[in-house]
């Protein structure tokens, strides 16, 4: 776990001092912050940041909740990897690293301490492999 989240405080080091189309982002876009109403579809509970825009579905990996035998499933990720990256003009491979990124964060804020086991530990571990996998295929 401990190395989990060190190789994730290196990733986000990289993927903040390399990001690009910087805009506007919800901030916490997922399955649980949208409804659809009588106008449409309609976003909720926004945070209201700035940042590069392959991290506006970051958090939405780790979604819907109560489902961890589907959400951390490598077919599942990928999956979602290349939808999300075709729709959202944005590069899967930073798409799963913000994604593994994110989910590290809240691996830590919700241990308000030392780290030492987390129910979304096998899901930072298959995003962490998803996107060295993405960084290897696409050297090749």
């Amino acid at each position: 776990m401990i190395a989990a989240i060190a190789a994730s405080q290196r990733l986000v080091l990289h993927l903040l001092q390399t990001q690009t189309d910087l805009r506007p982002l919800h901030g916490d876009l997922h399955h649980d912050n949208v409804l659809k109403a009588p106008r449409g579809y309609c976003a909720f509970d926004a945070k209201g940041i700035v940042g590069e825009r392959a991290f506006e579905l970051a958090n939405a990996f780790r979604h819907p909740k109560g489902c961890a035998l589907l959400v951390g499933t490598q077919r599942r990720v990928l999956a979602l990897a290349d939808l999300w990256s075709a729709g959202f003009g944005v590069e899967r491979q930073r798409l799963l690293q913000w994604a593994a990124v994110k989910c590290a964060l809240s691996i830590v804020w919700r241990s308000r301490g030392p780290v030492l086991h987390d129910e979304e530990q096998g899901l930072l571990a298959r995003l962490l492999a998803c996107a060295q996998e993405s960084s290897t295929a696409g050297a090749l």
